[in-house]
C-alpha cells in the first residue's frame, strides 16, 4: 500500500474505538463514525485544525510522538459539546515515508467510561444481578 492510499471510510467506520487522522502538521484530515457519535463533534467543525488542539490540557504525547518516532499511549480528555468532559485512552503512531519523514498520525482512542461500565458488567451476574 502506497502513500497515496488510505484505508477505506467504510473500514474505519466498522472499528467501534475513536480514529482520527491527522497530516505531518498534525491538522485532522478525517474522522470515523464513532468520533461523531462518541465526541458529538463531526468532521466539518474539527477538519483542518490541529489534532491537540482538540484536548482539554495539552497532550504531550504528540510531541514525543513527532520528536521520538515511537507509538505513544496514555490518557487523554475532550471536551464535549455540551461541557462534560469524556476520559479516553490513546494509542498514537506516525506513518512515514519511504525516506523516513512523517507522512501521517494516527490515534486510535477508546472511551475509558465504556471500559468501566463493561468490567462493572462482567462482574455481576446477569441472571440475578449478583456479584
Amino acid at each position: 500500500m502506497g502513500l497515496n492510499d488510505s484505508l477505506p471510510d467504510s473500514l474505519l467506520d466498522l472499528l467501534a474505538d475513536v480514529v482520527v487522522v491527522a497530516d505531518a502538521d498534525r491538522r485532522i484530515l478525517k474522522v470515523n463514525r464513532s468520533f461523531e457519535k462518541k465526541t458529538g463533534l463531526t468532521l466539518s467543525l474539527v477538519k483542518g485544525r490541529d489534532f491537540k488542539d482538540l484536548w482539554t490540557e495539552p497532550l504531550v504525547l504528540v510531541d514525543d510522538l513527532f520528536s521520538s518516532g515511537h507509538p505513544q499511549s496514555g490518557e487523554a480528555r475532550l471536551e464535549m459539546p455540551g461541557g462534560e468532559i469524556k476520559h479516553f485512552s490513546i494509542n498514537l503512531t506516525l506513518q512515514n515515508s519511504e525516506e523516513g519523514g512523517p507522512v501521517r498520525l494516527l490515534a486510535v482512542l477508546h472511551d475509558l467510561e465504556e471500559s468501566e461500565n463493561t468490567t462493572a458488567r462482567v462482574g455481576v451476574d446477569a441472571l440475578t444481578g449478583l456479584p
